[in-house]
């Protein structure tokens, strides 16, 4: 059996085959733009033929299944440079490490995703529970978070370059996130305040390793900068906490941990929403 044995399907793929088409009519049919048919011929990876007198472009079908390759490997992640580099003779035996490089760095860039993702939906579940915490108390417990450095305070940017910056990733850390202000307090007031760079452990912890303390902790979420109004506020509600935890037959073990979970802005004014965790123990 061969194509004669098929003569009205072959004249038909036979005479498709002869047709050409310019810039115009390839957008009408195929919907591919201008710019990206012209885009594709000054990277190299696609070359139509030009009419010899009035210099159109003539695309053929080869161009066609050339767009239909280009398309394919777009669809799989690959680059420019990738595509170029196949379409330029590869053959198939080639392609599995090229494939294979593809597959890693989509596999990092998934991983990033999932990271992204999970800080939005952290981010957003803050929001969504911000009027059940906020001047709120109750016990939760604290996990588990290596310091990785200490500092001062928040104010000692002159410290960021060897104590922050050189130890987080800049593509995917925030400063927010990743400082707590550590306090230690007595029956009088604050005695000290520093600063940790910290990272939360999902493990055991590793024995040479600083951690902040883990536990049962008193929770609250309180509202500061300069739009508050309120220097007073941390005292204000260490007190709050010491009453709640003394209604609660528990004991406040003289740390609090203030993590920063959003800013906002009211003019010229932040608005810092923290979270307040205390280590107690019970009676």
């Amino acid at each position: 059996m061969n194509n004669s044995d098929f003569p009205e399907i072959d004249r038909i793929e036979q005479k498709n085959l002869e047709n050409t088409f310019q810039t115009g009519q390839l957008h009408q049919l195929l919907g591919i733009t201008r710019d990206t048919l012209r885009y594709y011929e000054d990277v190299g990876i696609l070359s139509p033929r030009k009419d010899e007198g009035n210099q159109y472009r003539k695309y053929g079908f080869a161009d066609f299944f050339t767009l239909m390759g280009i398309e394919f490997y777009k669809k799989r992640g690959m680059s420019v440079s990738d595509i170029r580099q196949i379409l330029n003779g590869l053959e198939p035996g080639d392609l599995p490490a090229l494939l294979s490089d593809k597959e890693w760095e989509l596999e990092q860039e998934i991983t990033q995703l999932q990271r992204t993702h999970a800080k939005l939906r952290a981010a957003r579940e803050f929001c969504e529970t911000l009027e059940q915490t906020q001047n709120q108390f109750s016990i939760r417990e604290h996990g588990l978070y290596e310091i990785i450095s200490t500092f001062p305070a928040l104010s000692a940017l002159e410290e960021y370059p060897d104590k922050v910056l050189r130890h987080i990733n800049p593509h995917e850390d925030d400063l927010l996130s990743n400082i707590v202000r550590v306090l230690t307090f007595d029956d009088r007031g604050y005695r000290e305040t520093k600063a940790c760079l910290v990272r939360e452990s999902t493990g055991p912890a590793a024995e040479g390793s600083r951690y902040l303390a883990t536990g049962p902790c008193i929770y609250t979420v309180v509202e500061s900068g300069s739009s508050k109004g309120d220097p007073f506020l941390m005292e204000t509600t260490r007190l709050a906490c010491a009453e709640w935890a003394r209604k609660q037959g528990c004991v406040m073990t003289g740390t609090a941990y203030l993590k920063m979970r959003l800013i906002l802005m009211d003019g010229s004014k932040e608005r810092i929403f923290v979270e307040a965790w205390v280590p107690v123990e019970k009676l």
